[in-house]
């Protein structure tokens, strides 16, 4: 199994759950949006975890980058609202939270492009 490939195709799905699912609920208010959202993310998410599950088996290494960097985002933003959440770190906003996930995200892409090559054969 190809541990890098299913930790990408997870947080894919992870960010595209958090994306769709915060859409639906700014388009519909309280409960009912809420609701919709929540199902609505977790179908969107499990479709972009398996279509990029998928497409990875014969992606390019830049479109690799790109789906990591999109996964990353899901992993940074729920790592720091977890550290919100136990109080590790209290004077972050959820503005905060936004755009440190993506400063961890592009952080994440730009490390693997400047990491020399694996040797190990891919699966």
């Amino acid at each position: 199994m190809n541990w890098r490939r299913l930790l990408i195709a997870l947080g894919s799905g992870a960010t595209t759950f958090l994306l769709v699912g915060a859409a639906i609920l700014s388009v519909i208010p309280d409960i009912p949006g809420g609701i919709i959202g929540v199902f609505g993310g977790l179908f969107a998410g499990l479709a972009a975890a398996v279509g990029v599950w998928v497409g990875l088996g014969r992606a390019s290494a830049a479109v690799e980058r790109i789906a990591l960097g999109y996964a990353a985002f899901a992993y940074a933003f729920l790592g720091i609202w977890f550290m919100r959440y136990a109080h590790v770190i209290d004077g972050v906003g959820f503005q905060g939270q936004f755009l440190g996930g993506i400063v961890l995200a592009v952080a994440v892409v730009v490390v693997d492009y400047l990491r020399p090559p694996s040797r190990a054969v891919a699966e």
